[in-house]
């Protein structure tokens, strides 16, 4: 379900700090095999670099980043360049699939610092990105969207962000753990770039934008949401829009944690190359693997663990029971022309194994069962998969 990945990676090559990645992926459907680089000292100056090559059967996708790093929240001055670019081209006249891609897009980006307080850092953004996109796609089954989609546009970028500086700490996450440090308060960042399509020879806008919040409850409790939202915006039309939200509720409890999780997602008119919703859950997309595509979905999830072994206050082994409601609205499974719905509510146990730093997320191992479904199979549920955790996402 999802991205699956195997690789063989090298963090620190020859004592340099560099870093190199091979890797076998299946990412919704296709194998890729992909090569990464990553430099964090370019030529020995402030600048971090790095690379990805990714192939696939019928094409291939390339990626490089140059950016500063980030010393404090003091930077007066970052910078970034990002490009990635894609080209796909397949027949295959036994499934009346036929999928020609090129997509490239590129950013140049500088922040600057304005205003430092004693809890935030706002800082304002501009650049320019240049976005070309042709593609034409057919596949057997319904579509939320056109085909075929066409955009090519340059255009200055405009943003804000805000970056918190107030910290708090905890120290429930694992027993006998050392106070873990947890940034708190509401951090975001919003750019909008506005251009002309060449293609439709009209005005198009592109917005990007993510605000997050963090807060301890009390000594016991923490909660973390998050909106995110993008698309394209001309001729009084959405194109390749998405939104997003998500929220947790972290609570100690005897002996292990309470934990309570919820994601919403709406798409509007994808692109033809967009297949899954972002929104995590992995529970789903086993019963219903053919659903690669929704208009909406939504997951809730409750859970109560349990410490069963820990070792040095550095992780814990912990049992969990769950519950778990799954939704997906308008779904499409590659082979019916209509839109399904599948819902479920599954129960299951698990193991996790949870860090004592809150950014490091836990690796879990589920095993469930749906109670209720409607337009879904009977089946068990085994999952391994890890999930962003509190400041993670």
């Amino acid at each position: 379900a999802g991205t699956s990945r195997a690789s063989f990676s090298e963090v620190n090559v020859l004592g340099t700090g560099r870093a190199v990645s091979v890797a076998g992926e299946n990412i919704d459907g296709r194998n890729a095999l992909s090569v990464s680089l990553m430099d964090p000292h370019l030529f020995d100056t402030r600048v971090r670099a790095a690379m990805l090559l990714r192939t696939f059967s019928d094409g291939r996708a390339w990626s490089w980043s140059a950016r500063t790093r980030e010393l404090s929240d003091r930077d007066v001055w970052r910078a970034a360049f990002t490009s990635a670019q894609e080209r796909r081209l397949s027949n295959d006249s036994t499934t009346n699939t036929h999928i020609d891609i090129t997509k490239r897009s590129d950013a140049f980006t500088v922040s600057r610092l304005v205003a430092l307080s004693a809890t935030a850092a706002y800082a304002v953004v501009g650049g320019v990105e240049y976005e070309y996109a042709n593609e034409d796609v057919d596949q057997p089954g319904g579509s939320l969207s056109k085909n075929a989609v066409q955009r090519n546009f340059t255009a200055p970028v405009i943003g804000f962000s805000r970056r918190s500086r107030r910290f708090g700490t905890i120290d429930w996450l694992v027993p006998g753990q050392a106070p873990a440090e947890l940034r708190e308060g509401i951090e975001g960042e919003v750019v909008v770039g506005e251009g002309h399509d060449v293609f439709r020879n009209t005005r198009i806008t592109h917005l990007d934008g993510w605000a997050g919040i963090t807060e301890l409850l009390g000594p016991n409790t923490v909660f973390t949401g998050d909106v995110w939202s993008s698309g394209y915006w001309s001729s009084d039309s959405v194109q390749n829009g998405t939104l997003r939200t998500s929220v947790a509720l972290f609570h100690k409890a005897t002996r292990g944690l309470w934990l309570f999780r919820g994601a919403w997602e709406r798409i509007y008119n994808p692109d033809p190359d967009v297949f899954a919703l972002s929104t995590i859950d992995p529970l789903l997309r086993l019963l219903a693997p053919a659903s690669r595509l929704a208009e909406r979905a939504l997951s809730l999830t409750a859970e109560r663990s349990i410490h069963m072994y820990s070792k040095e206050g550095r992780w814990v082994l912990d049992g969990a029971l769950w519950v778990a409601l799954s939704d997906r609205e308008r779904s499409f499974d590659g082979i019916d022309v209509d839109p399904l719905n599948y819902r479920a509510v599954i129960v299951g146990i698990g193991v996790r194994q949870i860090r004592d730093q809150p950014t490091q997320s836990p690796i879990r191992l589920d095993i469930g069962r749906a109670v209720w479904r409607s337009g879904l199979p009977s089946r068990w549920i085994v999952s391994l998969s890890t999930i962003p955790w509190i400041n993670v996402g």
